[in-house]
């Protein structure tokens, strides 16, 4: 369990990145807090360029309690049309969310660890 002197180092994080994402938005991308659980996030992004242009997907981003420690969870929500048959990252769970695998949020599948990869402490939620 996290030290409540963590996660007041994490929620002031969040709040300096959600600052920075209000300041500087990115272009595409919405977010908003679920209720009242600092924590928890709908992001929706605009597909912008590519194959996939003007898709709009919903996530559900849980940042943990260590945050930046650790990087957030980004779910694609129930229902939405876009799957493994779109693009090969994608994979169905248990929960009826989708999971995508991506290095820069520490769950790819097939491990590339380099020097270059990965999550790190310096990546804003913006990143």
């Amino acid at each position: 369990m996290e030290s409540n002197k963590n996660i007041a180092r994490a929620l002031k994080r969040i709040r300096r990145d959600l600052l920075e994402l209000e300041n500087e938005p990115a272009d595409g991308i919405g977010i908003a807090q679920i209720g009242d659980d600092a924590f928890s996030y709908v992001v929706n992004l605009k597909i912008n360029y590519g194959v996939y242009e003007g898709i709009i997907l919903q996530f559900k981003m849980t940042i943990p309690t260590n945050f930046p420690v650790s990087p957030p969870e980004m779910l694609i929500y129930p229902l939405q049309n876009f799957g493994h048959e779109f693009h090969h990252h994608i994979y169905d769970s248990s929960n009826g969310y989708k999971k995508f695998c991506v290095d820069i949020l520490g769950n790819a599948v097939m491990s590339t660890h380099t020097a270059k990869s990965g999550w790190s402490s310096a990546y804003t939620l913006k990143a």
